[in-house]
């Protein structure tokens, strides 16, 4: 079996910043304007709990959960960038989602919905069973 799409990662586990890159937060390049990221990474948190996660072709499921958990607008745009283009550390170094970890750290977030780096997209499982 694979591993699963989506597991909950602590955000203070996560790699190191240097100062320069923390300093391009601030540069006015930020896509998701004011977000709630503690709204945001418990909803990502509990919609892994509720089994979510576990693969990447439930994109509807997820935004649904979202919005049921009261998410919109700019919330709702970074929680479903958490299934659509995950947080991802691999070998204690950064894949993907550091600017997006970094905002939710300096939120005070604890865990957050982050891609099992040995996860194995769908659309290569099914190209190898043809």
């Amino acid at each position: 079996m694979s591993a699963p799409y989506l597991v909950c990662l602590a955000t203070a586990g996560m790699p190191a910043w240097e100062d320069g890159e923390i300093a391009e937060l601030h540069m006015g390049t930020w896509a998701f304007g004011d977000v709630n990221w503690h709204a945001v990474a418990e909803a990502s948190v509990a919609a892994v709990e509720s089994g979510l996660g576990m693969d990447d072709d439930h994109l509807d499921a997820w935004c649904a959960f979202g919005q049921s958990r009261g998410l919109s607008g700019n919330d709702d745009i970074a929680f479903t960038s958490l299934y659509v283009d995950p947080i991802c550390v691999a070998a204690d170094d950064w894949v993907n989602g550091r600017h997006r970890s970094r905002a939710m750290q300096q939120a005070g977030v604890a865990r957050v919905a982050a891609a099992h780096p040995d996860y194995v997209p769908s659309f290569l499982r099914r190209s190898e069973t043809n």
